[in-house]
């Protein structure tokens, strides 16, 4: 008897030491899909519980620090963590980093502005002209980066884009819908003057694995492995409903 539990106390101990775990940087404030929290060093949101499991899948373990976007990007282009979400894959990023094949998810790349200026719906040809903000350090369709005939100024984070819009600095601004729609809901002034007048693209993203860190490319091939799993086992489309659920946009 006393052997058998050596045993398995044996094995458990040689389970425990082969588990890897690794470091990954993720956005803090980018909700609903990662964003830090007030008392908690962990990142909240879809993303950090899609890569946890995605990972857990392939017997890894996570831990995340959580920066600023374009903290989070230059820890993993320096190679200090395995890799930083949540990115889109641009001409000026794409060889920059290792992308697994298959996106975290997709979110709509929207033009806001004030309501009262909607007379049809806003596209990218509208914009010509006009000046633009957007977030520093953030990546949006390439079509629309390279596009000279659009006036563009940043801001560091989504919110400072709502202030400068209300105050006229900007005709519009880019953010993703389902954030920018959260923002809107923590900015009681701004909720029933600025609203999503168009669409520029949809943007899938990314974990975006480090070059330089030597487990970059083998993580990126078991982040694939893991994602893989979650979508045939359905523990993927069963997150994505609770979370659509937990927000109310179903």
């Amino acid at each position: 008897m006393i052997d058998r539990v050596l045993a398995l106390l044996l094995c458990l101990a040689t389970s425990i030491a082969q588990a890897k775990t690794i470091v990954i940087a993720a956005e803090d404030d980018w909700p609903p899909y990662s964003y830090g929290r007030t008392g908690s060093n962990a990142p909240q949101g879809l993303t950090p519980l899609l890569v946890r499991e995605a990972f857990a899948s392939q017997d890894i373990n996570t831990r995340f620090v959580t920066v600023p976007f374009s903290q989070c990007l230059k820890m993993a282009e320096t190679g200090s963590v395995v890799g930083c979400f949540d990115v889109s894959i641009t001409a000026d990023n794409r060889s920059k980093y290792i992308w697994h094949r298959t996106p975290l998810f997709y979110e709509e790349a929207a033009i806001f502005g004030l309501v009262t200026d909607q007379s049809s719906t806003v596209t990218q040809a509208t914009l010509h002209g006009h000046t633009v903000g957007l977030t520093q350090g953030y990546t949006y369709p390439s079509s629309f980066t390279a596009d000279s005939d659009i006036r563009k100024i940043t801001a560091a984070k989504d919110e400072q884009l709502i202030d400068m819009l209300l105050a006229h600095q900007v005709d519009y601004i880019l953010m993703n819908t389902l954030p920018g729609l959260m923002q809107l809901n923590k900015n009681p002034p701004a909720r029933d003057k600025v609203g999503r007048l168009g669409v520029v693209g949809v943007d899938a993203f990314w974990l975006a694995f480090s070059r330089r860190n030597p487990d970059g490319a083998s993580m990126a091939r078991k982040f694939e492995a893991g994602l893989q799993t979650l979508h045939k086992n359905g523990r993927y489309q069963r997150i994505l409903n609770d979370f659509r659920q937990q927000l109310g946009v179903d």
